[in-house]
């Protein structure tokens, strides 16, 4: 690999200018070591900011962008160690494709760009379409920004609003569980005003042109997107439904089983909250690759967001079998609420990689669009689910209710796979 005169030189010119503003300001941060590897590939450096702890920085030409972390080390030799390793791992990385950084709006815009002049080329849309996809995508980058600076914007103050509101209806009017539900709603409503508004005068100063009312209400679409969130909206009352189930059964054990299955709930709650991360990641892709029909791609990414999911819902278990009791130390002091805390404790291990496929699943769905497949299979899913369990409690007790909440968690992932099929009719 041959050193680039010219990009040393710009090193050493950095090396230097950052060093003269620092003796201008004491507070300044001060480069107090740097060195090359690997012919200049690398940079290993250190600052008084730093703690003198030695910084990794790479320049990644593929993606035009810095790779910089901390070596957390202050031992020369070690960074060096580190480093080549390091270089060694992302080079790697690179060469088989992987992406070091994720892709901001501008990056991505460029990638559906060259994909629709490979279509281009091919005769597949023709020059008139292309201009017209290419002007609509320049329109979106100047809306949204490169960083999506507006509904950023939009989003913290989405969350502000609602801090605000729900402490002022809370905190000064005494109106406790009400006053949070209605800070949540003035500060949704005021939120999507405030998007109408930027919208509106996106569309009316870009395209020269005044919203009209009658124009955007297209009944056809509309309907067809009230169905969609029809099955959505049945889908989720019948998962709700599931959940009261399992309190209904709980509160006919007694009322000590009921608190510790309320206690055991948060547990798995947990875990659907970090294993539902990667069904919405996973819903906007699957999307995508149904509509460009990349039947290989689609395949790559439900195999890889599966065993992902899964793989995470390993590890949550592994913490759970190991932090139980104190978790559950800290959250009751109550002796008998522990002790059949502690007797239920595989059925936490167990559900969460076992539900990690139906979660997934769900994601996958909804990304498709096949949301009438999700809502038949959560009644069926649910309609076994309620006949299995009052059977199981009756023989089992609490077990047996916990035994078929992990079946239900299985018929879901089985119902949903049936209709697999159906999505990759679409290819």
């Amino acid at each position: 690999m041959t050193k680039s005169p010219a990009r040393q030189h710009t090193k050493d010119v950095e090396y230097e200018v950052a060093n003269r503003e620092a003796k201008l300001n004491k507070n300044a941060t001060r480069i107090t070591d740097a060195f090359d590897i690997y012919d200049g590939s690398v940079r290993i450096y250190r600052t008084t900011k730093s703690g003198d702890v030695y910084q990794f920085r790479m320049y990644i030409a593929e993606e035009t962008r810095h790779k910089t972390e901390s070596l957390r080390t202050r031992d020369k030799g070690l960074a060096i160690e580190r480093a080549k390793r390091r270089f060694i791992e992302y080079q790697a990385r690179l060469q088989n494709g992987e992406v070091l950084f994720s892709l901001n709006a501008q990056q991505l815009a460029d990638k559906y760009l060259t994909y629709q002049e490979d279509r281009l080329s091919s005769g597949q849309i023709s020059i008139g379409r292309f201009s017209g996809i290419k002007g609509h995508i320049k329109s979106y980058l100047s809306f949204i920004g490169k960083k999506t600076k507006i509904s950023s914007f939009l989003v913290i103050c989405l969350s502000a609003l609602n801090i605000i509101f729900s402490s002022l209806l809370v905190l000064s009017f005494n109106l406790d569980v009400f006053g949070v539900a209605l800070g949540t709603f003035l500060a949704s409503h005021i939120t999507a005003i405030a998007f109408i508004f930027f919208t509106y005068n996106f569309i009316k100063k870009k395209f020269k042109i005044i919203p009209k009312f009658e124009k955007i209400m297209i009944k056809s679409k509309l309907l067809k997107l009230f169905n969609i969130n029809l099955d959505i909206f049945i889908r989720t009352l019948f998962l709700t439904f599931s959940f009261l189930w399992v309190t209904f059964l709980g509160s006919k054990l007694g009322e000590d089983y009921l608190v510790a299955n309320t206690i055991l709930m948060q547990f798995i709650i947990l875990a659907a909250f970090f294993l539902d991360a990667y069904a919405f990641s996973t819903e906007g892709i699957v999307g995508f690759t149904i509509g460009r029909k990349n039947k290989k791609s689609f395949i790559t990414v439900v195999k890889n967001s599966i065993q992902l999911s899964f793989f995470t819902a390993l590890i949550i278990s592994f913490l759970y079998f190991i932090f139980f009791k104190q978790i559950i130390n800290l959250i009751t002091d109550i002796d008998i609420l522990r002790f059949i805390s502690y007797q239920h404790i595989i059925w936490i291990i167990l559900i969460p990689p076992l539900a990690a496929f139906c979660y997934q699943l769900d994601g996958i769905f909804i990304g498709a669009s096949q949301t009438r497949e999700i809502r038949n299979a959560m009644i069926v899913s649910v309609l076994i689910f309620i006949t299995i369990s009052i059977y199981l409690t009756k023989f089992f007790q609490n077990h047996g209710l916990w035994f078929s909440l992990l079946l239900f968690m299985i018929l879901r992932s089985i119902t949903l796979n049936f209709y697999f099929k159906k999505i990759l009719r679409k290819f």
